[in-house]
């Protein structure tokens, strides 16, 4: 028989996970990391093989009065080289949306959009691969590419080179924003839920949820809360240079893995708050696809066809949708 034990993480205190706090040993061993398989950054692999031009951020931000919007954000798409389809869609339908200027009478923008990705995994079609890459590169001048491999295990090499690339050419970003290639992201909520936070240095956003531990009869397995990686997140832009050279230090097994670290810092520690609305519209208690993108900062799990009808949906004020906004935006873990 299987028992399901809930245990109150002391780690969290309403919305702010508060960073470090002093515990007990024994309560930090139900926290230890694995240490079997620790990724280690080799710095050849933070060389970049293609990237934007250079001052794209200082440009897109740059307004014909001189002054710079408030809240800046520079959303980066941890993509697969092969997914041209998934890109073409976001360029279609949210990243144009992000793409026009904010506010009347602004000739800037607050958002700018790239893509970060890995080189082709080998195969017959690898250099057919780069070279259709290369020539999106140079079309749309939005992506940025690693020459480590590009694949599904490349998350902590994408995060070097986002973070990497961030740090050099986008240090006016307010806030840098994470999301997959399969993510559907609503502009206007964006705006909307960080530009009315109280909390906006050395802090990150992303849906976090608690799993409960488990009695198996013969011994306890206790799981730890999640950080929604995938789903998406936010860093303010001051967070940038020190999760770099936490990064580049090496042993961690997952950006998970990072931002629970730097948390527990006991000099300037991360502060972590749930955001569920960087969250799935899949699953046990999400919003129905595709009205649940009204709602949504970023909706994850969709194909390039479902975005196209995410945005019609986003853009059709007429479509009859539940309006679940008066929810709160900012719920607390699970």
């Amino acid at each position: 028989m299987t028992v399901v034990i809930y245990f109150r993480d002391r780690r969290v205190e309403g919305e702010v996970y508060p960073g470090y706090s002093a515990e007990s040993a024994s309560f930090n061993s139900r926290f230890r990391w694995p240490r079997n398989g620790p990724f280690r950054m080799i710095p050849a692999d933070s060389n970049l093989i293609l990237q934007p031009p250079e001052g794209v951020c200082a440009k897109a931000f740059a307004r014909a009065n001189g002054t710079v919007p408030p809240d800046s954000f520079l959303v980066v798409v941890h993509s697969a080289p092969h997914h041209f389809e998934h890109r073409s869609a976001i360029r279609a339908t949210w990243a144009r949306d992000a793409s026009l200027s904010f506010g009347s009478g602004d000739d800037g923008v607050d958002i700018v959009v790239l893509f970060a990705m890995g080189k082709p995994s080998p195969s017959p079609r690898q250099q057919q691969t780069q070279v259709r890459i290369a020539s999106e590169a140079a079309l749309h001048q939005d992506i940025i590419q690693g020459s480590f491999p590009g694949t599904f295990s490349a998350s902590l090499p994408l995060n070097v080179i986002m973070l990497k690339w961030t740090s050099l050419a986008c240090p006016q970003a307010t806030y840098v924003v994470k999301v997959s290639d399969d993510s559907f992201v609503n502009v206007r909520r964006l705006r909307e839920a960080l530009g009315a936070t109280s909390v906006r240095s050395s802090v990150v956003y992303a849906h976090i949820y608690r799993k409960p531990s488990v009695w198996n009869g013969h011994k306890l397995t206790f799981v730890r809360d999640n950080i929604c990686v995938a789903c998406g997140y936010a860093m303010s832009g001051d967070a940038v240079v020190g999760l770099l050279n936490r990064t580049l230090r090496g042993g961690f097994t997952s950006v998970e893995h990072v931002f629970w670290s730097a948390s527990h810092d006991r000099v300037a520690p991360l502060r972590l708050v749930n955001m569920q609305a960087f969250s799935t519209t899949t699953g046990v208690g999400s919003s129905p696809f595709p009205c649940g993108v009204r709602d949504s900062i970023a909706s994850h799990h969709l194909s390039a066809d479902d975005m196209h009808e995410a945005w019609k949906v986003l853009h059709n004020d007429t479509a009859s949708c539940p309006d679940t906004h008066a929810e709160a935006q900012y719920g607390k873990p699970v």
